[in-house]
């Protein structure tokens, strides 16, 4: 159980620790390319797989990200429907081209559209 309010529009929560940096925008260049409404909240926590599957419940779409700010940075996307400790993408030290991606297929799994491969 999360002590965050559960989002009352269908979107994906964007969770993150620390300051606004390049992979957070980009996460969101790839949202707003598919087309689908998200919320960023900063979150004091940085166990990003918990943070991410936090998100998720708590998103209306069931469906999280979390970015975490250490060096190097992370980012997890978890659907609620996936366990803890298997989210769908798990990506250290992003590029800002996977960061878009990440952030497109996000938005890819509340259209039920193909994702796009997310090339290491």
């Amino acid at each position: 159980m999360s002590n965050t309010v559960p989002s009352l529009r269908p979107q994906i929560l964007v969770y993150h620790h620390g300051g606004r940096c390049d992979v957070l925008d980009f996460v969101e260049y790839g949202i707003e390319e598919e087309g689908v409404p998200w919320q960023v909240e900063r979150i004091p926590r940085d166990e990003l797989l918990m943070v991410a599957n936090m998100a998720a419940e708590d998103s209306r779409l069931g469906i999280g990200i979390a970015i975490g700010d250490g060096n190097p940075s992370r980012i997890v996307l978890q659907h609620e429907r996936m366990p803890e400790e298997q989210p769908i993408f798990d990506l250290s030290s992003p590029t800002t081209t996977q960061a878009r991606l990440l952030g497109a297929n996000s938005a890819r799994l509340a259209k039920r559209t193909p994702l796009k491969r997310i090339r290491e």
